[in-house]
């Protein structure tokens, strides 16, 4: 009876390690890249202090939008992996296949990041722009305290025509595109500041 020594359930598992690890990097490295143009586009501080929800949520979009990219990355990693991890134990006799072998990995895992890159950046800006065109915006309605109009002029007139739509807040402000007979006009957008806002909703909420 031949005895099993685990050599290649290990070797499964160091693969599997691999692959995630450098999966959760891509995952990150997309949704930093998406939310830094995302909120760029739209003149939205907000990049540098996004929460790791916000920013593992946004790495699924790029992942939607961009499902191919992210395919060939992670063929790429997985060939690295198995061969970093398979090929220095087939050939032990020859101490310069390891080095080479994580060589390899770090090369095809590194090569992923250009295309990550490309795909972020494009996707941020594209739905950034899409934003500006009011897709998938709610309306939103607010409660503003005395003197808002000093500081936003026609921004009360615009909650009561119902034509506030939430793009994004931050612990500064709330972010909010004004449209104008269903029609948006991509250059208003504003910030209205916490401390002029007694309380808002977000229709469907």
């Amino acid at each position: 009876m031949a005895i099993a020594t685990g050599k290649p359930e290990k070797d499964a598992l160091t693969v599997a390690r691999d692959i995630a690890a450098v999966a959760a990097i891509y995952l990150l490295f997309a949704g930093y890249v998406y939310n830094f143009y995302f909120s760029e586009r739209l003149g939205i501080p907000k990049a540098a202090d996004a929460p790791i929800y916000a920013v593992v949520a946004s790495a699924w979009t790029v992942v939607a939008w961009n499902h191919w990219w992210f395919i060939v990355a992670a063929v790429l990693v997985a060939a690295g992996a198995t061969v970093s991890t398979r090929l220095p134990a087939a050939s032990a006799a020859k101490p310069w296949v390891a080095p080479a072998a994580a060589v390899l990995f770090a090369t095809l895992a590194l090569a992923a990041f250009p295309l990550i890159f490309i795909a972020a950046h494009a996707t941020g800006n594209a739905v950034a722009t899409e934003t500006l065109q009011g897709r998938w915006l709610k309306p939103a309605h607010f409660r503003f305290k005395p003197g808002i109009a000093a500081v936003y002029s026609g921004i009360e007139r615009a909650d009561s025509r119902n034509a506030l739509r939430l793009i994004a807040t931050t612990p500064q402000a709330v972010y909010v595109l004004q449209v104008s007979n269903d029609t948006l006009n991509p250059s208003i957008v504003a910030a209205i500041k916490w401390d002029l806002i007694n309380s808002y909703y977000s229709v469907g909420d």
